[in-house]
């Protein structure tokens, strides 16, 4: 027995929305389990790319226009976009090493680099710079 398209469009739509949810409660929820984000959000990206590849709502006629012209140019990225992605996948190793291992140490080479906002530990403690 086969299934119609629609079908098999809307459940695959279906899984992509569960996902989505499992995704984003493991990231709320899981916050001190250490593979909980991770997967949290893997979870969350392979939900969007399934919503796109569902197409359960119709493209408009702008959205369509745009894929056929990007039909007629090449799909394949350049080498130069290749060699960023891999130098920025190695900056990223990088520094996850970096402070991981500072982590190990007990955080005291190096400055919160995720709190922008905040002042840092070499600040006067009176607040005047």
């Amino acid at each position: 027995m086969s299934d119609s398209p629609d079908t098999k469009r809307y459940g695959l739509f279906t899984l992509a929305i569960a996902l989505l949810v499992w995704g984003g409660l493991a990231l709320v929820v899981g916050s001190t389990h250490i593979w909980a984000r991770p997967l949290g959000g893997l979870a969350c990206l392979v939900g969007a790319w399934l919503v796109t590849v569902s197409r359960v709502h119709a493209e408009s006629d702008l959205a369509a226009a745009a894929r056929h012209v990007s039909l007629e140019t090449s799909e394949r990225p350049r080498p130069a976009l290749w060699a960023l992605g891999a130098g920025s996948l190695i900056a990223v190793g990088v520094s996850f090493g970096y402070l991981y291992q500072d982590a190990l140490d007990g955080y005291h080479d190096m400055e919160p680099v995720y709190f922008p906002g905040q002042p840092s530990c070499s600040a006067p403690a009176s607040g005047a710079i």
